[in-house]
């Protein structure tokens, strides 16, 4: 939404009056100090004074530049002159938003009359044409009025009084007498008075929808410093300081001096560098105008094009510097406009121990600065090493599998077939990600250590089915595992340090998470089921399962048609039973696929054996030639 903002300069005589501070006329003004007559007398330097307007004038000025190089023409100002007779300097046109133009335009007005006027101020002409301009191009709006007079609240003639009449007669007009104006519904003015006798009032509702507050100050440097304050808090600004700047002329005279430059943005960068409270307070100081501020460090540039994380930033807000004619800010800006970057990092002043990895950018853009938050700049970045997700008394966990992770990503591409597929894309999607990630520890474990092991297990057991050929070469793995350990050699694992030091500890660590990768993929189908029961084996120092692989069926989990395997002295029907159905429901953390087919087998051999319907009937005795008196009962 577009903001529009009044600005209004107190024209009467009182405004000639000298400022209380003086300067140099050969030195920055706005570095002045306070400076006494004995001063002069023994330098010889003449000093000279600013009057109250001169002083007004060049703080309109900087709000007009902050607001013209943060939000271009979004924010808009009008100036009016507020004497016996207002006149507009600046209005809201957008040809007239411009620092040049405003200087022009002070530069044609001039300033206020010498002849002081015997009457008594009436402000009601000033404040209406003020109402009146903002009514003409919003509902809402804001008045800065910046004046010598004591009389702000009160009867008749008082400021507030006046405003208060002029809004109420906006708000109850006749729109057919004033088609093109619009109902006020919220005016705040800002009375800004040079002088530090009258009393500070903070948001006073004077009427519904109209507040009023009152900021004494005294002209020159605390007035521009009030100014900002005001900037900040009606158009959400915020404060940025860039500290460790190397001086130039100190490099080369080996010294060690830095600067700080202050930089204005708009406030919703820092709400993006920093989600954490407690960070973002570390991170909070006090710029040189008492403003709240954030500091970043200097990080020296290495290249002089824009750096290539620029890419990767989350927000670039224009920014603007807090003070433009100071030596160290100018030297900045040239800096920048001649195409070379700054990269700063986001660390707590005077912490020399925190991170130095870049967090921010600062580069031009066809004349434009910017303030780039790189994608890293995220809560968390001061701490010195990876966060740790566990403690142990040998230390923090920090071996993260990385590069496993980026080659799961990798295989895991997207992609839009050719041809139209006959099964579910998506569901196929999720069920291979669900399986490559059944089994995947965060850090490197004695197993994932196992580079000419591993890879090959997973590379297979992670499939939809498995072959004969996937099932030999899975199972050959585990007979060379099983070999190492019967000549008593050590794990062939990449990092020793994650291997025990007795070489029976080593296998049996290893065996274990062997079996815990197997059980998590022993329900994907009846070959992994039976590659679960060899870990099994293996790990318990059990002679092998005799099974025909081949005669295993290959499904998925949802409906399961399994072929029986012969056992030693077991019969078996020449074809697989298709009546033998096994379904997710049927499987239990203590069951795997393997049991729960077995079961299924045995019933499906009782119901195929039917009972002679006269058994038990002595008259109908199959074996009534066999004397049964002499074998000793059943119990």
């Amino acid at each position: 939404m577009r903001e529009y903002l009044v600005l209004m300069l107190d024209s009467r005589a009182e405004m000639l009056a000298a400022c209380p501070e003086e300067m140099s006329v050969n030195v920055d003004p706005v570095s002045l100090k306070m400076k006494s007559q004995a001063r002069q007398q023994s330098t010889g330097v003449p000093f000279v004074s600013r009057s109250l307007w001169t002083s007004t004038v060049e703080t309109c000025l900087e709000i007009s530049r902050v607001l013209t190089d943060i939000f271009l023409r979004e924010k808009r100002i009008c100036i009016i002159s507020a004497g016996h007779s207002p006149r507009v300097i600046v209005d809201f046109q957008e040809e007239q938003q411009s620092v040049s133009f405003i200087q022009s335009a002070f530069m044609n007005h001039g300033g206020p009359s010498k002849q002081s006027s015997p009457e008594k101020p009436n402000w009601s002409s000033a404040i209406d044409l003020a109402v009146e301009k903002i009514a003409r191009n919003t509902v809402e709006g804001r008045i800065i009025f910046f004046t010598t007079t004591a009389e702000i609240f009160g009867d008749n003639g008082s400021v507030s009084e006046t405003l208060k009449q002029s809004v109420f007669l906006n708000r109850y007009s006749k729109s057919k007498e004033s088609p093109q104006v619009n109902h006020l519904e919220r005016v705040h003015l800002d009375v800004v008075a040079l002088s530090p006798d009258v009393e500070a009032v903070t948001d006073a509702d004077v009427d519904p929808g109209v507040t009023v507050s009152v900021v004494a100050t005294l002209p020159g440097i605390p007035l521009w410093n009030n100014a900002m304050k005001l900037l900040l808090n009606h158009f959400k600004l915020g404060c940025t300081i860039i500290s460790n700047i190397p001086m130039k002329e100190e490099q080369q005279s080996n010294s060690s001096s830095n600067y700080d430059v202050e930089l204005l943005h708009a406030a919703e960068a820092h709400k993006t560098l920093l989600a954490d409270q407690t960070e973002f307070t570390a991170l909070t100081t006090t710029s040189s105008g008492g403003l709240p501020a954030v500091s970043f460090k200097w990080l020296s540039p290495k290249l002089p094009e824009p750096v290539a994380d620029i890419t990767n930033c989350i927000g670039t807000y224009r920014i603007s510097p807090l003070d433009v004619l100071s030596r160290h800010s100018t030297c900045l800006t040239n800096f920048l406009l001649g195409g070379r970057s700054v990269t700063l990092s986001q660390c707590p002043r005077g912490d020399a121990q925190a991170n130095q990895s870049p967090t921010h950018v600062i580069t031009c853009h066809g004349g434009v600065i910017f303030l780039h938050i790189l994608a890293q700049a995220r809560a968390g970045q001061f701490e010195l090493d990876t966060p740790s997700f566990t403690e142990s008394p040998g230390g923090k966990v920090l071996d993260y599998r990385i590069a496993d992770f980026c080659d799961i990503m990798l295989n895991s591409q997207l992609f839009t077939p050719a041809a139209p597929v006959e099964f579910d894309m998506p569901t196929k999607r999720q069920a291979y990600l669900d399986r490559v990630t059944k089994y995947f520890p965060l850090t490197n474990t004695l197993l994932t250590n196992l580079n000419s092991f591993l890879p090959m297990i997973l590379e297979h057991v992670t499939k939809e089915s498995l072959s004969v050929e996937d099932f030999n070469s899975v199972k050959k793995t585990l007979h060379s595992l099983d070999d190492f350990q019967k000549q008593n050699v050590s794990i062939p694992a990449s990092n020793t340090s994650l291997r025990p030091n007795k070489k029976e500890d080593q296998y049996r660590a290893m065996w274990s998470e062997m079996e815990q990768m197997m059980c998590k993929y022993a329900n994907v189908s009846p070959r992994h089921a039976v590659l679960h029961k060899f870990v099994l084996a293996y790990k318990n120092h059990e002679p092998l399962p005799s099974v025909d692989i081949s005669e295993v069926a290959m499904c998925g989990p949802e409906e399961l048609v399994v072929s029986p395997s012969k056992k030693p002295g077991e019969k078996r029907p020449a074809a697989a039973f298709k009546g033998i159905v096994i379904t997710p429901s049927m499987l239990t953390p203590r069951t795997n696929l393997y049991d729960v087919y077995h079961n299924q087998l045995n019933q499906m051999y009782a119901r195929k054996r039917r009972k002679f319907h006269r058994q038990g009937d002595p008259n109908y005795s199959l074996y009534s030639h066999v004397n049964l008196k002499d074998e000793p009962k059943a119990t």
